[in-house]
């Protein structure tokens, strides 16, 4: 599990950047060299579970976001998403 910082305000093209963070972190954590990811958790803000796929070098895992509902009450624009990811 990895940790990557939110911090809606500074996020150029919204939900795109948050995958592309993801992938960055996917891609250091398996050594991979292509990683697509995708959100299918459409509208997600204030939940804490968000969920997305992503094709790592050929093969599909299921990703999933934890943000602690406390982060999210304290700065909703500024928070901590651990993410976790399994084989599909």
């Amino acid at each position: 599990m990895k940790a990557i910082q939110i911090n809606r305000l500074e996020l150029k093209n919204g939900m795109c950047d948050i995958e592309n963070m993801i992938a960055e972190v996917i891609k250091a954590d398996l050594g991979a060299k292509k990683v697509t990811v995708t959100c299918l958790t459409k509208n997600w803000q204030g939940h804490t579970c968000p969920e997305f796929t992503a094709k790592v070098d050929g093969l599909k895992l299921r990703v999933f976001g934890d943000v602690s509902q406390h982060e999210l009450e304290v700065d909703p624009w500024n928070y901590e998403m651990v993410i976790d990811y399994i084989l599909e």
